[in-house]
């Protein structure tokens, strides 16, 4: 029994959204949000829709599992049939992550592994041999799927790696769990009919002495099984995106000597290790396959949100219990909407921005990605259990796509790098970097991800006063009395330059924008973003004097003031969305209608609440942006 028919794969283009021609204000709105690739968004788009992914009433876990491999062979023929393409394209593997975000969230999990990970890291970290040669096709062609080993049951904090590769005489490697806390510790490797070509990171050593952390490239798992020496036990369910995790343990699993990804930086002469690099250098080489993964991460959790915040909305303005007033009309939903546009816009743009000058030769890219992963993740999580909350009942229903969204959100906030680690490593920058054991531009304080704006107003002031106050102290190593220890003082330096950040990306995208309607309207969204972080942190502002009641009293009115100049434009924010129509209830036209319809109940449909016409709009306070009066 199905809740809705699926939608025509005939979707809306970029350029013509749902009931109406596109004006120049959501254009420009949809420039800011997404840049100028709108074609191949929506070639992306299309195919991400094309998969069908939406929840099945009564479908297993093992069978979404199955299903979602079988999506993402689907989507590499669909875009040209090559892996390696796709990966090597930052625009394209940007795209395909936003929208399986939206369209496709039981694909989402798969793509960091296959497309990030392990093909960019061989393409990154390797020297082109024929094994590596060997694996890559494989990928290239979706016949292996990659994921990547490098979490550890005790976890795995910097270089604490214990998993072993030993070198052996004949130039080839064992792999080996010394002890139960070595054992790797959730990669997506159990189904079985599913090979799996995976990179794992492990302690070298060589005649017995440890030469620090390397990648290893394993074909762990073919159409003939599982590789000699690796044992896989299937983990239970997760809450949320259904995946074949695992553990792994190896007892002295076999990699070819061209299975060892020392690239250009280390090679074996005479069956000695030559490598110039650090044993710090050695792991940060490993790992940085993760970096431009982060940022990439962070575009889709807050994708997510965007479709939450465009079904939310549409659902409130089709809500009316009884005789009073629509979902959209009450203040308290108006004040959670105008919020969530708000953040949405702001965590969309940094996104956008960080992605966009991200280089892997920048050692500030990964500076950039650490500390947005965390903000865009835990707003977009928070922004998708507003409306989770908001949607009541329907939100707790997975046909509704809210609760995937926010699953996979979660497992965003955790994948690669946990956001609260990423706070306190880049927290800690700043006085690393005082001391001189960092180098200064790795300092976060006043880092730029796109070009500053040149109009400050009163309220970014205040950001870039706190930001600065506690960069201050944490420089100087001084033990605040306002903060339980050094992590929790990292985290709030990394929020506040976080905070800080987004709301620039945010400034110098009005800025930027010719349209003058969309240009005041992305001006008021950042008002709104940023004085919110202020009222947020009054506490804090007032301790450091900086904050006066009055100025706490100026705080608040002009952020009523701002929410009420985008609550008549909540539906044209939204529609720049560009969010397709989608196979949910309260995606639909009537959602009561599509509700009679699955229980086969059309007969009561006549006393049914009908759809939200213009005139039921208008009494929201929404005014017709097409119209010359507007």
């Amino acid at each position: 029994m199905t809740i809705t028919d699926p939608p025509s794969l005939d979707v809306d283009t970029w350029d013509t959204p749902r009931h109406q021609q596109l004006d120049p204000t959501t254009r420009a709105l949809r420039r800011a949000l997404f840049g100028e690739n709108r074609a191949q968004h929506t070639r992306v788009r299309t195919a991400m829709i094309g998969l069908g992914d939406h929840p099945i009433p009564g479908s297993t876990h093992d069978a979404e599992v199955y299903r979602s491999y079988a999506m993402l062979r689907r989507i590499v023929d669909d875009l040209g049939g090559s892996s390696r393409s796709i990966a090597a394209d930052p625009a394209l593997l940007g795209a395909v992550f936003d929208w399986a975000a939206v369209a496709a969230p039981r694909l989402l999990p798969l793509l960091s592994g296959h497309f990030r990970l392990v093909i960019g890291g061989i393409e990154t970290l390797g020297d082109g041999t024929l094994y590596q040669q060997q694996c890559l096709a494989e990928l290239d062609r979706a016949d292996a799927i990659g994921a990547l080993l490098h979490t550890e049951l005790a976890g795995t904090n910097g270089t604490d790696i214990q998993t072993l590769a030993i070198r052996q005489s004949d130039g080839t490697f064992l792999l080996r769990t010394p002890v139960g806390g070595a054992v790797k510790f959730m990669p997506n490797v159990a189904e079985v009919g599913v090979p799996k070509t995976v990179i794992v990171t492990a302690r070298l050593l060589v005649d017995g002495v440890d030469e620090g952390i390397f990648p290893f490239l394993l074909r762990l798992r073919t159409s003939a099984g599982l590789a000699p020496g690796v044992h896989v036990a299937r983990l239970p369910e997760k809450a949320w995106a259904p995946m074949d995790n695992a553990m792994i343990f190896f007892d002295d699993v076999v990699v070819p000597g061209d299975g060892f990804l020392g690239g250009d930086c280390a090679r074996f002469v005479g069956g000695r290790l030559v490598c110039e690099l650090s044993l710090g250098q050695r792991f940060h080489r490993t790992i940085s396959p993760l970096q431009n993964g982060r940022s990439t991460l962070a575009s889709a959790a807050v994708a997510g949100a965007r479709a939450g915040m465009a079904i939310t909305w549409h659902y409130a303005r089709q809500r009316r219990p009884g005789h009073g007033p629509w979902m959209s009309e009450r203040d308290a939903v108006l004040s959670d909407m105008t919020s969530a546009v708000a953040q949405v816009y702001a965590m969309t743009i940094l996104a956008r921005d960080v992605r966009d000058h991200f280089s892997d030769a920048d050692a500030t890219g990964s500076v950039r990605a650490m500390l947005a992963k965390p903000i865009i993740s835990n707003t977009a999580l928070n922004v998708l259990s507003v409306c989770r909350q908001r949607c009541a009942a329907q939100g707790a229903l997975r046909v509704n796509y809210l609760t995937d969204w926010a699953g996979n959100v979660e497992g965003i906030i955790t994948a690669e790098g946990e956001n609260q680690v990423l706070q306190v490593t880049t927290g800690k920058l700043a006085r690393q970097v005082a001391a001189g054991r960092a180098p200064s531009h790795m300092d976060i304080v006043g880092l730029q991800v796109c070009e500053p704006p040149t109009q400050h107003p009163w309220w970014r002031q205040m950001l870039l006063d706190r930001e600065t106050t506690l960069a201050i102290s944490a420089r100087s190593g001084e033990t605040r009395p306002d903060a339980l220890g050094a992590d929790s003082a990292a985290i709030e330096l990394s929020t506040a330059t976080a905070e800080r950040l987004a709301a620039d990306s945010l400034l110098s995208a009005a800025e930027h924008t010719p349209d003058r309607r969309a240009r005041a309207l992305l001006e008021a969204v950042a008002a709104v973003y940023g004085l919110e972080r202020v009222r947020a942190n009054g506490n804090w502002f007032a301790s450091h004097h900086l904050l006066t009641p009055e100025l706490a009293n100026r705080v608040d009115a002009e952020l009523t003031t701002r929410r009420r100049e985008l609550v008549p434009r909540l539906t044209l924010l939204v529609d720049a969305f560009d969010i397709p129509p989608l196979p949910a209830p309260i995606a639909s036209d009537n959602y009561e209608l599509s509700w009679l319809r699955y229980a086969h109940w059309e007969q009561l449909a006549h006393q049914q609440t009908p759809a939200v016409t213009g005139h039921q709009q208008r009494k929201t306070g929404e005014t017709n942006h097409d119209s010359p009066t507007s």
